[in-house]
Protein backbone atom coordinates (compact mmCIF):
# COMPACT_ATOMS: atom_id res chain seq x y z
CA UNK A 1 0.00 0.00 0.00
CA UNK A 2 1.28 3.64 -1.02
CA UNK A 3 1.65 6.05 1.82
CA UNK A 4 1.18 9.82 1.23
CA UNK A 5 3.61 11.21 3.63
CA UNK A 6 4.98 14.88 1.85
CA UNK A 7 4.02 18.39 2.88
CA UNK A 8 0.73 18.90 1.96
CA UNK A 9 0.20 22.76 3.02
CA UNK A 10 1.17 25.12 0.20
CA UNK A 11 2.79 28.59 1.28
CA UNK A 12 -0.52 30.35 0.78
CA UNK A 13 -1.96 27.77 3.51
CA UNK A 14 0.49 28.36 5.30
CA UNK A 15 0.62 32.33 5.89
CA UNK A 16 -3.42 31.42 6.35
CA UNK A 17 -2.56 28.98 9.14
CA UNK A 18 -0.85 32.00 11.04
CA UNK A 19 -2.40 34.49 10.50
CA UNK A 20 -5.30 32.41 12.16
CA UNK A 21 -3.41 30.82 14.53
CA UNK A 22 -1.85 34.61 15.68
CA UNK A 23 -5.47 36.10 15.48
CA UNK A 24 -6.13 33.00 18.41
CA UNK A 25 -4.01 33.69 20.08
CA UNK A 26 -4.43 37.41 20.58
CA UNK A 27 -8.07 36.65 21.55
CA UNK A 28 -7.32 36.34 25.55
CA UNK A 29 -6.73 40.13 25.08
CA UNK A 30 -10.30 40.61 24.44
CA UNK A 31 -11.92 38.20 26.64
CA UNK A 32 -9.79 38.15 30.02
CA UNK A 33 -12.61 37.86 32.18
CA UNK A 34 -13.39 34.60 31.10
CA UNK A 35 -11.03 31.57 31.60
CA UNK A 36 -12.51 28.78 29.69
CA UNK A 37 -12.39 31.33 26.54
CA UNK A 38 -8.92 32.05 27.17
CA UNK A 39 -7.65 28.17 27.65
CA UNK A 40 -9.83 27.38 24.61
CA UNK A 41 -8.49 29.96 22.24
CA UNK A 42 -4.79 29.13 23.61
CA UNK A 43 -5.28 25.28 22.84
CA UNK A 44 -7.09 26.38 19.29
CA UNK A 45 -4.08 28.53 18.47
CA UNK A 46 -1.87 25.94 18.62
CA UNK A 47 -3.05 23.71 15.98
CA UNK A 48 -2.97 25.91 13.09
CA UNK A 49 0.45 27.55 14.10
CA UNK A 50 2.00 24.08 14.51
CA UNK A 51 0.83 22.94 11.07
CA UNK A 52 2.23 25.87 9.64
CA UNK A 53 5.88 25.59 10.81
CA UNK A 54 6.06 21.74 9.68
CA UNK A 55 4.30 22.15 6.33
CA UNK A 56 2.00 19.56 7.18
CA UNK A 57 -1.08 18.85 7.97
CA UNK A 58 -2.08 15.39 9.94
CA UNK A 59 -5.61 15.75 9.17
CA UNK A 60 -5.46 16.29 5.75
CA UNK A 61 -2.91 13.96 5.35
CA UNK A 62 -4.95 11.01 6.67
CA UNK A 63 -7.95 12.23 4.23
CA UNK A 64 -5.06 12.53 1.27
CA UNK A 65 -4.30 8.36 2.43
CA UNK A 66 -7.69 7.19 2.87
CA UNK A 67 -8.54 8.62 -0.53
CA UNK A 68 -5.61 6.55 -2.16
CA UNK A 69 -6.64 3.24 -0.21
CA UNK A 70 -10.46 3.67 -1.93
CA UNK A 71 -9.21 4.44 -4.89
CA UNK A 72 -7.17 0.92 -5.05
CA UNK A 73 -10.00 -0.85 -3.87
CA UNK A 74 -11.98 0.25 -6.31
CA UNK A 75 -10.04 -0.28 -8.94
CA UNK A 76 -8.94 -4.24 -7.96
CA UNK A 77 -13.05 -4.16 -7.84
CA UNK A 78 -13.14 -3.47 -11.23
CA UNK A 79 -10.27 -5.80 -12.67
CA UNK A 80 -11.64 -8.94 -13.90
CA UNK A 81 -10.86 -11.69 -11.71
CA UNK A 82 -9.04 -13.77 -14.11
CA UNK A 83 -6.51 -10.95 -15.25
CA UNK A 84 -3.05 -9.36 -13.71
CA UNK A 85 -2.58 -6.25 -12.19
CA UNK A 86 0.08 -5.02 -14.89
Amino acid sequence: MKMIAHKNLSSEDRVMRVIVGIALAMMPLYFADNVGIITATVFASMYPLFTALVATDPLVLIIENIKLKWNEVASKKQRPSGTAQA
